[in-house]
């Protein structure tokens, strides 16, 4: 957001604009996302911090406590019909009709530097994690957090690490673009986790994925309410869509393990997640993998051309994207 204000204020007064110039330059034009989580919490306290206007759009299955929140907050919130999609698609177009900023966690052609520093500002989750895993779970709606993880693990540990993406078996865009070779957009039915329900990845999401993730796994949105629950009873309270990550991990079948070389004895394996309780209730080495299905949906893995790849990305904070991003 400070990088947002401090461009247009740079464009209308010059280099290094003081604060005074940064709050009227906030305060001009509201700033508006979708959002079914901790999106519209971080661009409204952002907002609200320069004396900005944000605006948030959420679905109608977003519940009404996170609109409180969020209005407690000094957001004004707007709904929309539909999914998270439908949100998103609606934020999109009040940013045209009305002159807002648009603030979005996805990309697309056109639309990459807003959404670029909301990924490296992602990194910081995956900074907290010391000794190199083996195995990270992260995931995935968009793509933005996944790809944030995976630009990150290939700067800081190299090709060691395997990068497991998990999405909603209902909304899997990811697992969908990697067996198509392209960005692909899903259909499907709906499914409970709401704040990963996508249908489309995001540009820049894919562009890190498809070189440097090693899987997309599906799980149901039971396997991640009991994932939530088996965290909580280890004093860890998450959403299901926060656990989705663990999720993929605990619901996994012995096939699945032995095909990501997954063993009890020596595996590392940390699962994130971006989202806390929400209102309602062998060793990696070479190797030749084949981009092939298993387990029925529940597993691709991606060939070495796709993932045998450094991104720059973590490194590169602050600088203009990667070459394939740009």
């Amino acid at each position: 957001m400070a990088r947002l204000v401090s461009a247009e204020a740079e464009r209308l007064y010059g280099p290094h604009p003081g604060d005074g110039r940064l709050r009227e330059v906030a305060a001009a034009t509201p700033f508006v996302c979708a959002s079914a989580g901790n999106h519209g919490l971080a661009m409204t306290a952002a907002v609200r911090e320069f004396g900005g206007d944000p605006v948030v759009y959420l679905s109608e299955d977003v519940p009404e406590p996170f609109a409180r929140r969020l209005r407690s907050f000094g957001a004004r919130v707007r709904r929309s019909a539909g999914d998270y999609e439908q949100s998103m698609a609606e934020a999109a177009r009040a940013a045209r009709t009305h002159g807002w900023r648009l603030v979005a966690d996805s990309s697309w052609e056109g639309y990459t530097d807003v959404p670029l520093d909301i990924m490296r500002g992602y990194t910081t989750l995956f900074a907290e994690i010391g000794t190199a895993p083996t195995h990270v779970f992260v995931q995935a709606g968009v793509g933005g957090l996944a790809g944030a993880a995976a630009g990150y693990v290939r700067d800081r540990w190299g090709e060691e690490t395997r990068i497991v993406v998990v999405e909603p078996e209902a909304a899997p865009c990811l697992m969908v673009s990697a067996m198509e070779g392209r960005p692909s957009r899903v259909g499907g039915g709906r499914t409970t986790l709401g704040r990963l329900d996508c249908r489309e990845p995001s540009l820049l999401a894919w562009r890190l994925l498809a070189r440097l993730a090693d899987a997309f796994v599906t799980i149901t949105d039971e396997q991640a309410e009991d994932a939530a629950r088996s965290l909580a009873g280890q004093g860890v309270r998450l959403s299901p869509c926060g656990a989705a990550g663990a999720a993929g991990l605990l619901s996994m079948d012995a096939d699945t393990r032995a095909a990501l070389a997954l063993d009890a004895r020596w595996t590392r394996a940390p699962a994130s997640s971006s989202s806390g309780p929400n209102a309602r209730t062998d060793p990696p080495g070479p190797r030749r993998l084949a981009r092939t299905r298993a387990c029925v949906r529940r597993l691709i893995l991606t060939t070495p051309s796709q993932s045998r790849r450094s991104s720059d990305f973590g490194r590169r904070r602050g600088a203009r994207p990667p070459a394939g991003l740009r």
